[in-house]
């Protein structure tokens, strides 16, 4: 409920990560960004890059929707999630770590791994509808992710809906962001 969409090219994001988070630097108005919509319980999930349009008095975001698109369900983790209240000022601890190895606690959580987060941009070309910030989903059964050297990861890509979006961004541009969740 803190998405709405007063119109098909408008998201209004109602919620801004915590103080400290390494993402609010990227939310001023002109920067790309790119969303995952996704509902564990169904499957479903939504692909949308967009631009910020206005970031209003630090609780929330309004984004113009440049492409938007479902992706297959195929290799999501049905799961129910579940909610962890904090109280409303509660400070959240640092989670930003910057190293040039994982290690032993790292590579043991993403090994385990049956579900991670990718994103990825776009190359940069005059026709502004294909630039842009992509996340997408991967998934398989725990372990799809293999851990090499402390340095290395490795994962299948499974044939899901044939964009290979997230292939042809890492073509044109090999840096990427992981999300692995604990």
């Amino acid at each position: 409920g803190f998405i709405t969409s007063p119109t098909p090219k408008l998201l209004i994001v109602g919620a801004m990560p915590p103080a400290g988070d390494p993402g609010t630097d990227g939310l001023q108005h002109g920067a790309a960004i790119g969303i995952l919509g996704i509902e564990f319980e169904t499957r479903r999930r939504n692909r949308m890059n967009g631009i910020i349009r206005q970031v209003a008095n630090g609780q929330e975001v309004l984004v113009e929707v440049t492409q938007s698109f479902g992706n297959c369900a195929q290799y999501i983790q049905a799961r129910r999630p579940h909610s962890i209240v904090a109280p409303f000022n509660a400070t959240l601890p640092s989670v930003t770590r910057r190293s040039a190895t994982l290690d032993d606690g790292d590579v043991a959580l993403i090994s385990g791994a049956d579900t991670f987060f990718i994103a990825s941009r776009s190359a940069m070309r005059s026709d502004a509808r294909s630039e842009g910030l992509d996340v997408s989903h991967r998934g398989g059964r725990a372990g799809f992710v293999h851990v090499t050297g402390h340095r290395h990861l490795t994962f299948p890509d499974y044939r899901g809906n044939f964009f290979f979006n997230t292939l042809g961004n890492l073509q044109a541009d090999p840096r990427c962001g992981l999300l692995f969740i604990d």
